[in-house]
């Protein structure tokens, strides 16, 4: 289903501007690189829009957010938008704080951001507009039709696909949805998973900029059975979570369309008719 997405990624090699956070950066640009992507991490605001002139994709990432990160997110955001690239926003603990979220609202009120990627708590804390996150990795509780309707609310808001990850990963672009269930219980112990989701998603978007909801539904599912095949040598080998870090990154560098469409596990509806895409 998703083999023109890797092909493009193989053929295009898509450059992609990332302003992510320090805690994560190595293991995004890692990722990014294992896709078949090209990443270049600047966030000096006296160099960001020439930087994104150059590229094919941004992601940008709210962790360790200040004012000269900031500056340079305006900046890039603006000239992406200029040029058409796609722009995926990580709002990283936006309920976490009140300045993450004006910040948040700054870039999708006055940009057009194609893709917003988060968990649970940090899709409700945008749709609702107001802080309620115990952490950037909180997990909200809520019936799982309330959070599908959120975030149809916030895709046709903004005129952007979200992307809700977690137990069930969720995609929407206001009227298709995706529900994908591959992932690994392990991949919540790897500080930056959804860091590396969102940069993967850059790639996959840089690589296929027309067909949005596909390109982010790839990222989602490299990355779930990614997770489950380096969870299963892991265990095998009785190794740990940094075993399990590294053979992420392998089985993303690995993956093709034989392995993609043989282990994700996705069903795509509308409205409420779904229907089974994948295994």
């Amino acid at each position: 289903m998703f083999g023109s997405v890797l092909q493009k990624i193989r053929e295009s090699r898509p450059l992609v501007h990332a302003i992510t956070n320090y805690v994560t950066i190595n293991d995004c640009a890692n990722i990014m690189l294992a896709a078949g992507g090209s990443p270049i991490m600047a966030d000096a605001p006296q160099e960001s829009a020439q930087i994104t002139a150059a590229c094919d994709g941004l992601v940008l990432n709210l962790g360790m957010l200040n004012d000269s990160k900031k500056e340079a997110m305006r900046t890039s955001a603006a000239v992406a938008a200029e040029c058409g690239k796609p722009v995926i926003l990580d709002p990283v603990g936006v309920g976490a704080s009140p300045y993450r979220l004006e910040t948040a609202a700054e870039l999708l009120n006055s940009m057009a951001v194609s893709v917003i990627r988060g968990n649970a708590s940090e899709i409700s804390a945008l749709a609702r507009g107001h802080a309620q996150s115990r952490g950037v990795d909180a997990v909200l509780q809520g019936e799982p039709q309330t959070q599908l309707r959120r975030m149809k609310e916030l895709s046709r808001k903004y005129s952007a696909i979200v992307v809700q990850t977690g137990e069930t990963d969720l995609l929407t672009d206001g009227e298709t949805v995706y529900e994908i269930h591959n992932g690994d219980p392990m991949m919540k112990l790897v500080t930056g998973s959804g860091c590396m989701l969102s940069a993967l998603t850059g790639v996959c978007c840089a690589a296929d900029p027309e067909h949005l909801l596909e390109a982010c539904a790839c990222a989602v599912c490299m990355m779930g059975l990614a997770g489950e095949l380096s969870g299963a040598e892991t265990a095998a080998r009785g190794g740990g979570t940094a075993s399990f870090r590294v053979g992420l990154i392998d089985w993303v560098s690995k993956m093709n369309e034989e392995i993609l469409n043989g282990g994700m596990k996705l069903e795509m509806r509308s409205d409420d008719d779904a229907a089974v895409c994948g295994n």
